[in-house]
């Protein structure tokens, strides 16, 4: 039986990528490589996840180019993987979390958190360690950077894998600044850091039907526009799958 590897991009901030990072690995996992995935979106109110599927689907209903795009991402094996949203009754939300992992169905459960350490459902999912890694995307900002300290501080109680993320990196950010930081983190806090930086592009945010070309997206991976931005993203989530093939 497989051993299904539970991840979340995670912060407690918002607008930091942490959901466009949570759908873009799951796209990339199922319609790049073709492995099974499911996301439980717990953001709630906004589950940003469940609406972005919503949107989709109806602009590739209205454009048949769109339609045709996204066609391309599957074949007689692949279907667009599930989206479960969250809004209530944690508690058998983490029992189905438990039993889904169990059943070894799953190569990758992504779980997209509510941004908040104090939501409720995030006070009962990170003690219930039902989580394998959590990855918080960072900046060189000094807040967002102190806050994902503590963060991190707290989330290695319950999880082995527990490592920043190098996020919107500027193309003429030196590279001995990351190096610096990132030996601090490890030396100084013993926070792990991941080799791959994202770099910082505008196109983060575009969806399907907002743009002719656009970035995140439940329905496909498009390969063709990250790889034209070079944003690593692709490295970053080769990078994450080495290190859960080691972990499970």
């Amino acid at each position: 039986m497989k051993q299904t590897r539970i991840i979340s991009f995670y912060t407690d901030k918002g607008g930091t990528g942490k959901t466009t990072m949570n759908v873009t690995l799951c796209s990339y996992l199922a319609y790049k490589l073709g492995l099974n995935v499911i996301m439980f979106d717990t953001d709630h109110p906004s589950l940003h996840a469940f609406e972005l599927r919503k949107r989709e689907l109806e602009a590739v209903e209205k454009d048949e180019e769109l339609r045709n795009y996204v066609q391309q991402s599957f074949s007689q094996d692949i279907r667009p993987y599930e989206i479960f949203p969250v809004k209530e009754d944690f508690d058998k939300v983490i029992k189905t979390l438990q039993t889904v992992k169990s059943t070894g169905r799953y190569d990758y459960i992504i779980i997209d958190l509510p941004g908040a350490l104090n939501n409720a459902f995030v006070k009962k999912i990170v003690p219930a360690r039902i989580i394998d890694s959590y990855y918080l995307p960072t900046t060189l900002d000094k807040t967002v950077m102190v806050s994902n300290i503590k963060l991190a501080k707290l989330l290695k109680s319950y999880a082995d894998d527990v490592q920043f993320v190098w996020n919107n990196v500027f193309h003429y950010d030196k590279a001995e600044m990351y190096d610096a930081y990132s030996r601090m983190l490890i030396e100084s806090y013993g926070i792990g850091v991941l080799m791959c930086r994202v770099k910082n592009t505008v196109y983060f945010r575009r969806e399907m039907g907002s743009e002719k070309s656009f970035f995140k997206s439940t329905l496909c991976y498009p390969e063709a526009f990250i790889n034209k931005n070079k944003s690593n993203i692709a490295d970053l989530f080769n990078e994450i799958i080495e290190i859960n093939a080691s972990d499970g």
